[in-house]
């Protein structure tokens, strides 16, 4: 035996259709492998997961083992002794958020093809080799196939058992003693007990903001900073961290100096954060949202603030002293980059001044705002990660209810590896939505500033017509269920507007967004809608419009929308009306106000 235990490896008869506890495992044993990770295999549980079943044959003999069988636990989706709902076994994924996606149960039948796995097992492979080789059955069989409970991949649970086992052998507070373990089955489930009410951790969920209002293109590096911010915490504390998103990280530990680490590394960016924590023995750590657990705290963390900031202030976050003059001190360092020259003088801070000091990355973007006469789009993806757990949570309890009309509501726990499976899928989704935005405008027309954040040129306003249409499809292949909700986790703005128009304007409306979907026409009105409603708004924009009237609409309204409105229900020029009265038809049962209406004529009308 010579690598260590891979522990991402210790399922490996969940890829085949022989039983978990090695019941019908006989007719292999010529083939076992011999390596420490195959000792994971055999020893990773103490007892049987549910009455009834058979106890497997062999129980965790050392640290190792032990560390696994915990961490096993940890990365399960439920507390291993709520699964006593009665109804068929399931293995093929259901996913909560799409229903329909593709079930087959692709787990190895043949014996051949089940020697063929233990072989690769005795390579002593690792867990990418594990992925390469059989990635296609870890991600579409369930890590438990009970009634109810194939809701997360094998592949997210071994994911999970790996961060949490590499945790639990590096870490200095929680420790077990060799001696401790006594080779008798019950005697290792009791020390297992006793650790997972003695071993406490932190859950702390992160959120990281800027107080900067973005002006000119240079100013757009704060998202650089951002971007790095959680690029390096993903580098530092891979093994720690349960979801990430663009400004947000989930995050377990057992020393509260990573919580000062992760302050640091925002506060070397510009950034502060806001973070809700606590601290409580393993068996408690259930929920996926620390606010949910009992003794959590929230702090918001900044950087030093001076208790008196002499004028001026800085122009561009209003937070601290003005100690730079822009452009003229930019202008001293480099006095070759002439482009700054007829900038208007502005008075900013040292930690502003070092984000605009540095040349934009956003080449496209750059170019776009030096232009005349250029029509953009923003897109922003927000994730609510406190409506996401209460959607899943919903999702979950509906779906448990088909196998037992009386299942507990405690027992639909949203647990860290189905907001894990989730966000396998949300970063697919980002991924195909920024292919297509590629594919539809050009890679010359799209600058990607996020993963969740995109700037379009565009030739005419009504393209924001092509960005829904795919938005649509990308929801409708991986968050159909979603689209049905009235107020659903994902959050989308979409804004048009000038490339000089100044975006702190339009992140403050991003910022603001209440509805899952808006849409601006920038200075000019808004559409506030649901993804529930979106196919329908797309009809409603195929349909023939009088061209006049609509442009009589938007007219009217730049002097006001008052008499835009009367305008609207004017019957006297029958042609006008009869468009009008198709937008009512097609928008009013969509929930839509008038400024929505309008808005909605102003791009189409375009």
């Amino acid at each position: 035996m010579n690598r260590k235990l891979i522990p991402e490896l210790h399922d490996c008869l969940k890829l085949t259709t022989l039983q978990h506890n090695f019941s019908d495992f006989d007719r292999f044993l010529k083939y076992t492998p011999n390596t420490r990770t195959w000792k994971g295999v055999l020893q990773h549980h103490c007892k049987a997961s549910k009455e009834g079943e058979e106890s497997f044959p062999a129980w965790p003999t050392d640290i190792e083992t032990l560390l696994l069988h915990i961490a096993d636990g940890m990365s399960a989706n439920f507390s291993r002794h709520t699964q006593n709902y009665k109804g068929e076994t399931s293995f093929t994924l259901y996913k909560l958020w799409n229903s329909d996606a593709l079930k087959e149960d692709k787990r190895l039948k043949e014996d051949k093809k089940i020697i063929e796995l233990l072989k690769f097992y005795a390579t002593d492979p690792t867990f990418e080799d594990l992925i390469k080789q059989y990635g296609y059955i870890l991600k579409s069989r369930p890590e438990d196939a009970h009634a109810g409970m194939n809701i997360t991949s094998l592949y997210t649970h071994l994911v999970l058992t790996g961060k949490f086992y590499r945790f639990f052998r590096t870490s200095h507070s929680l420790k077990i003693e060799e001696k401790e373990i006594i080779p008798a089955i019950e005697k290792v489930s009791d020390l297992r007990e006793s650790k997972m009410r003695n071993w406490q951790i932190y859950l702390a969920r992160c959120k990281f903001h800027f107080n900067q209002k973005p002006v000119r293109a240079r100013d757009m590096n704060v998202f650089e900073h951002l971007g790095n911010t959680i690029l390096q915490i993903e580098r530092e504390f891979y093994d720690n961290l349960l979801f990430l998103n663009s400004n947000e990280v989930l995050i377990f530990f057992d020393d509260k100096s990573i919580l000062e680490k992760i302050e640091t590394i925002a506060k070397q960016n510009g950034l502060w954060l806001s973070a809700t924590w606590v601290r409580k023995p393993l068996i408690e750590i259930k929920s996926s949202e620390p606010s949910k657990i009992a003794g959590n705290r929230s702090e918001h963390l900044y950087g030093i603030l001076q208790s008196i900031i002499s004028p001026p202030l800085c122009e561009i976050c209003q937070m601290a002293p003005a100690d730079k003059i822009w452009p003229s001190d930019y202008l001293k360092q480099f006095e070759e980059d002439t482009e700054v020259i007829d900038e208007g003088t502005e008075n900013l801070c040292n930690n502003c001044f070092s984000i605009r000091n540095r040349p934009s990355k956003l080449k496209k973007l750059k170019k776009w705002t030096e232009a005349e006469n250029v029509s953009v789009v923003w897109i922003k993806l927000n994730l609510n990660y406190d409506l996401l757990t209460k959607v899943l949570y919903k999702l979950y309890l509906d779906y448990l209810k088909k196998s037992n009309p009386k299942v507990r509501i405690e027992d639909a726990e949203v647990r860290f590896s189905l907001i894990y499976e989730f966000q396998q899928d949300y970063n697919e989704f980002l991924e195909e939505l920024r292919n297509g935005l590629f594919e539809s405008f050009g890679h010359d027309c799209v600058e990607t500033i996020l993963k969740d954040m995109f700037c379009l040129k565009i030739e005419k306003i009504r393209d924001v017509f092509k960005i829904l249409n795919l938005l649509d499809k990308k929801l409708n292949s991986f968050f159909p269920e979603f689209k049905k909700l009235l107020e659903g986790p994902i959050m989308v703005s979409i804004a048009c507007c000038n490339s000089k128009f100044p975006f702190f304007e339009v992140w403050r409306a991003i910022e603001e967004q209440a509805a899952n979907l808006q849409i601006l026409l920038v200075g000019h009105g808004r559409v506030e809608t649901s993804f529930n409603y979106l196919e329908q708004i797309l009809v409603a924009a195929k349909e023939s419009y009088k061209k006049s009237a609509l442009y009589k609409l938007a007219e009217i309204s730049k002097l006001s929308e008052q008499l835009a409105e009367l305008k609207f229900h004017d019957r006297t020029e029958k042609g006008d009306f009869e468009s009008y009265e198709a937008l009512k038809r097609n928008l009013l049962p969509l929930g839509m106000d008038f400024e929505g209406i309008l808005t909605f004529a102003k791009f189409i009308g375009d």
